[in-house]
């Protein structure tokens, strides 16, 4: 009983796993603790490219302290669905990911924005007053961890049509109690999408120049008559909103490739 009784007190202690006295001695010897991530480590620096490292490279390793499965999905994708850049004929009978452009077969370091890159955005926003941050065409969730360190009373929504990149997401989030964090599976390009009300949006070249041009247009509504910040991320977006300066004005940031771009309404 002495043995069980310290087992229990050394274990709770560690753990923060309580009601531990109906086990068993042998039982607790072989106990094995869910482990409790430290949120602390993931602050607004641990995404930082202080030490102007390959951002590709160092987006892979803090996807590993995340533990994400990324390169395993993105395989599994593939043996399922015809790469993106193949066109499809009767020589294989797997098909491109229907009804929109999904990137399946892009190599996963291209995949997502890095972090880096994501973290200097929010910086150049850090001040502002947000409740919800949308991400359009989100992968597997990288901005959600990033705006989690810089708003973490903020709801994130990310939506991305992959169901296996949602649900990854999704894992990864619960794993490291983001509760403000998550994504859903929908395409924004069906005519029964209703886009939320939010303070920042992220877009990237997620599909066709018109298709990209069709959500800006959604998107347009909502800025119109509330204060909006758009972070946007490709070629076809960026021109696009060259030809909508009357809406939307870019901001002095400007990341180090000029990659990303900020762009605010005129109610901003």
């Amino acid at each position: 009983m002495k043995l069980k009784k310290k087992l229990m007190t050394v274990l709770e202690e560690i753990t923060g796993v309580g009601k531990l006295e109906n086990l068993s001695t042998n039982t607790l010897l072989n106990f094995t603790p869910p482990i409790k991530c430290n949120k602390s480590k993931f602050t607004k620096t641990f995404f930082s490219n202080t030490a102007n490292s390959n951002p590709y490279e160092l987006s892979q390793k803090i996807d590993r302290d995340f533990d994400y499965k990324i390169f395993k999905i993105e395989s599994k994708l593939l043996r399922k669905y015809r790469a993106f850049y193949k066109v499809e004929d009767d020589s294989n009978r797997k098909k491109h990911f229907p009804s929109c452009q999904a990137w399946i077969g892009l190599h996963h370091f291209t995949l997502q924005t890095p972090y880096s890159l994501i973290h200097d955005a929010l910086m150049h926003l850090k001040d502002i007053s947000v409740n919800r941050i949308i991400d359009v065409g989100a992968g597997y969730g990288r901005v959600g961890l990033v705006v989690d360190a810089f708003f973490p009373n903020a709801e994130f929504i990310g939506y991305e049509v992959v169901k296996e990149r949602v649900n990854e997401g999704n894992r990864v989030f619960d794993k490291h109690d983001m509760n403000n964090c998550s994504l859903i599976k929908a395409n924004v390009l069906s005519a029964d999408f209703d886009l939320p009300q939010a303070e920042i949006y992220f877009i990237y070249d997620f599909g066709e120049k018109e298709d990209i041009h069709q959500l800006l247009l959604s998107l347009a509504h909502i800025a119109k008559s509330n204060k909006t910040y758009l972070i946007a991320n490709g070629e076809y977006v960026n021109e696009l909103l060259k030809g909508m300066n009357s809406l939307w004005k870019k901001s002095s940031f400007d990341s180090e490739k000029g990659e990303m771009k900020i762009y605010f309404s005129n109610e901003a």
